[in-house]
């Protein structure tokens, strides 16, 4: 999940929200409807929770300061290949204003 807003005078800021599953049953899983999956299903091993985000966030912030200096560019082609919306109708609401698309990076 993100969040984007700007201000009048050109800045803008973006609120990022990461969610991870670390110990997910399939109980709890068979709720979501798409496709999901845990650390506890994929490894052996699993950090410490403060290791992990640690791990995390190290990564977050590089990526966020490439972000910073290079904008989306150095991302675009990877983000298509993964882009599940791509070619999907989408809504976007900003207040009042909706503007529906099919998604597509052109």
């Amino acid at each position: 999940m993100f969040e984007l807003a700007h201000d009048a005078a050109g800045c803008c800021y973006v609120i990022v929200g990461v969610g991870l599953n670390v110990a997910l049953s399939a109980e709890d899983g068979d709720m979501i409807d798409q496709p999901w999956t845990s650390l506890q299903q994929i490894s052996t091993q699993i950090p410490a929770r403060n290791v992990l985000l640690g791990q995390l966030l190290d990564r977050l912030l590089g990526v966020l300061q490439v972000f910073e200096s290079d904008g989306f560019a150095p991302y675009q082609d990877r983000w298509q290949q993964l882009d599940v919306y791509r070619g999907q109708k989408i809504t976007v609401r900003d207040g009042s204003r909706v503007l529906t698309r099919v998604s597509s990076w052109h």
